[in-house]
């Protein structure tokens, strides 16, 4: 293997690998090569493995040198990204010089000594913000046990059955009516005629909902069926009318609605087979129940709580760790990654490369010191969970081992998977470096949080770099 000496240019932030390879490790991986083609070449005239060794050198001598420069430049590449320093890496080692110009064209040519020069810029080996004086803040799931039988009591609704009724309309109920379209309080010449069916949604569509509220069977009603642009979307109140795609007519808000039927959804009896088919063969009872969903609906939210934490830490040690970047190595790095010229670099799309890289480098360190990186057994077990705590909220348990094997197969969602526990752990081993204050939210506050800060979450996952170059060619 070539040497490798490190020097370190303490003012500049870099730091140099100095490649030394000797001709003589050169030449004998080009003369095995040469070999090994004499034993299985073939060439015009020739039986296979009967070409002299004086035309294979001429033809592929010049390539072959070529190649096992660049293959002891690659495995040095890979050398230098086992270094202990490496966490500290701003990016991969580039090429910055070589004491050849080119490639020898045969092994004669190969000078006794080759030298190869690569540099890479340099985090700070201290990071500011992470001892138990720095106190964070971190959201908790206050969770009520009323909330909890509220959503039990939705599961018994979903696999309740349907009774229809006469009168006494509200929230809840699905009505059918029949939907005439108007123009002003009249029918609309040309208007929709249509038979629509509508959950009455008290979360949903309210203020459409309380238009039915009260009302029986037979009712005739002027309907602002129309909000539900404002409500849900355009798109979803075209296609809830049945209006192809293609169609680019316009529609009315106003309808004459005349009630044909009414369903009022009965739930299923809280029983053991019940909380078997939703909870799993340990579950029996309602108690036991409200244990479990608590759990699920914790561990639920808790991954992305838990990233709001780590966003949280990582943008308060941004703040706190300034960088004094090695321009000479970023730069030239950024013109490799954007394929712009090194002297025309766009300054804006320059400064957003670097706080990409911070964040990055904060990000792995953090993974280092808390030692967060999952097993793949660990990547099992989640996905099992997850896939278990969906197929009970469809009564579909039974379907649990086909899905288990079918979702370990997509590769994206178990990197889905990683990137989640990876900050779960991070998170959770952090109160062994700071102080953490938990602050309890209720289950309404912390959908909107996350509503609110969606993006934040989403740049997480992607945080790491998934490829980087490796370095220049010599010409």
């Amino acid at each position: 293997m070539p040497h490798i000496e490190k020097r370190l240019l303490e003012e500049e932030h870099i730091l140099q690998f100095h490649l030394t390879f000797f001709k003589e490790e050169i030449a004998s991986r080009v003369e095995e090569q040469i070999r090994n083609l004499v034993k299985t070449g073939t060439m015009k005239g020739f039986r296979p493995g009967h070409v002299p060794s004086t035309l294979i050198r001429s033809r592929y001598e010049g390539h072959l040198v070529r190649e096992t420069y660049q293959n002891i430049i690659e495995e040095s590449i890979e050398k230098i990204g086992q270094d202990e320093d490496a966490l500290y890496f701003i990016g991969p080692p580039l090429m910055v010089s070589t004491s050849f110009s080119t490639f020898p064209s045969s092994v004669k040519k190969i000078a006794e000594e080759n030298v190869a020069i690569f540099e890479v810029g340099l985090f700070p080996k201290e990071v500011k913000g992470l001892d138990p004086e720095n106190e964070y803040e971190k959201i908790v799931l206050d969770l009520s046990d009323e909330l909890v039988q509220q959503e039990i009591r939705s599961l018994s609704l979903l696999s309740g059955t349907d009774r229809e009724i006469e009168e006494g309309i509200t929230y809840g109920d699905v009505i059918q009516m029949e939907a005439v379209e108007l123009a002003g309080d009249s029918p609309k010449e040309g208007g929709l005629h249509r038979t629509l069916r509508l959950l009455l949604s008290k979360e949903k569509i309210q203020s459409l909902a309380e238009s039915f509220v009260g009302h029986a069977v037979n009712d005739v009603l002027r309907v602002r069926l129309g909000i539900l642009r404002e409500l849900i979307s355009e798109d979803f109140y075209r296609r809830w009318l049945e209006i192809p795609e293609e169609e680019g007519s316009e529609i009315g808000d106003w309808f004459e609605v005349t009630i044909r039927k009414v369903y009022r959804r009965e739930p299923a009896p809280l029983t053991k087979e019940f909380f078997n088919a939703y909870f799993g063969k340990d579950v029996s009872t309602e108690e036991e129940a409200l244990r479990a969903l608590k759990e699920s609906i914790k561990g639920m939210y808790a991954h992305q709580l838990d990233g709001i934490f780590l966003v949280d830490v990582l943008n308060r040690l941004n703040q706190l760790n300034e960088i004094s970047w090695p321009h000479r190595y970023t730069k030239k790095l950024f013109s490799i990654l954007t394929d712009s010229n090194l002297e025309d670099v766009d300054e804006q799309e320059y400064q957003n490369f670097l706080k990409k890289r911070k964040w990055n480098f904060l990000f792995k360190y953090l993974r280092e010191k808390t030692k967060a990186y999952p097993s793949k057994e660990d990547v099992v077990v989640e996905a099992g969970r997850r896939i278990h705590n969906y197929l009970a909220e469809n009564g579909r348990l039974h379907l649990m081992e086909k899905f288990w094997r079918e979702t370990l197969k997509d590769r994206e969602y178990v990197e889905k998977i990683e990137f989640d526990l990876t900050h779960r752990a991070i998170a959770s081993a952090l109160p062994s470096l700071i102080t953490v204050k938990e602050r309890p939210v209720a289950l309404e506050k912390v959908k909107e949080l996350l509503r609110e800060r969606k993006k934040e979450l989403d740049d997480l996952q992607t945080s790491e770099s998934k490829t980087s170059p490796t370095g220049v060619e010599v010409a």
